[in-house]
């Protein structure tokens, strides 16, 4: 009988999850005894790279079954199990991204990494989890999130900083963190494209007050001082459709700044 994938790439997520890595390496040898062609199948794992890639899978096995994590977070990854091809999606969206933004020599890197392993790297994950926490509106679960991520030693790429620093700054109670991973990202020299640096800065505008206003223009001076310019014109695309008082108000903060 010709099996599909799905019930394969079930069994291997579970396995990954509950068993050692030699349960793990132990059951693809079974499958190849059988004649199942993992390439075929979807799965290209080398042998190298196993316990990378029993990582991977318990991590979303992980996302699935244990019920610390969000119930929200849990049913979104649940039904996007139900397609293996779902994390190759999110890390063609990663590499696109990364090209949209510039980042050519890191797109080619991560691309590169890929295609050595044959291994989705665990940054794509991580920065999935916390944007799903974000599409909830979840925010503080977002944040513990990358913060999970630092402790698990999976490092941010500008994607990841792009996705957190943009939902940080939807709430007003985050916006001074969605700041700090703003400066955090530039110190790392990592270059903030025109949407995330307005995000944050049209947060601070709409809090509607004039010690908000002030920060924000304190923040504007810091990121100068990092070489990080505002692009007005950028910002005023991005800024396209919002009411006109709180454009009127992120502009004021950037122009009055760049005037001094």
């Amino acid at each position: 009988m010709k099996l599909k994938r799905t019930p394969f790439w079930n069994v291997m997520k579970a396995i990954a999850y509950r068993e050692p890595l030699e349960k793990f390496k132990e059951f693809l040898e079974q499958l190849k005894a059988k004649g199942f062609i993992l390439h075929d199948n979807g799965f290209y794992y080398k042998e190298a790279y196993l316990a990378e890639a029993r990582e991977t899978l318990k991590m979303y096995a992980h996302l699935v079954h244990n019920h610390t994590v969000d119930v929200d977070v849990r049913s979104y990854f649940y039904m996007k199990s139900a397609f293996p091809d779902h994390i190759q999606k999110l890390s063609n969206k990663m590499y696109t991204a990364l090209i949209v933004d510039g980042n050519f020599h890191k797109a080619i890197e991560f691309s590169k990494e890929i295609e050595e392993t044959h291994i989705e790297p665990m940054v794509v994950i991580h920065t999935s989890v916390i944007k799903a926490y974000l599409k909830f509106s979840k925010t503080k679960g977002a944040l513990e999130a990358y913060l999970a991520m630092l402790a698990a030693g999976v490092a941010p790429n500008s994607v990841t900083y792009t996705v957190l620093i943009k939902g940080l700054s939807a709430n007003p109670d985050f916006i001074g963190d969605a700041k700090k991973y703003l400066l955090e990202m530039m110190d790392k020299g990592k270059r903030p494209n025109a949407a995330t640096i307005t995000a944050v800065i049209e947060g601070f505008a709409k809090q509607e007050d004039k010690a908000a206003e002030e920060e924000g223009k304190e923040f504007v001076r810091v990121m100068m001082d990092k070489g990080f310019v505002p692009n007005v014109k950028a910002m005023m695309e991005v800024l396209r459709g919002r009411p006109t008082a709180v454009i009127r108000r992120a502009m004021s903060v950037v122009l009055s700044t760049l005037k001094q």
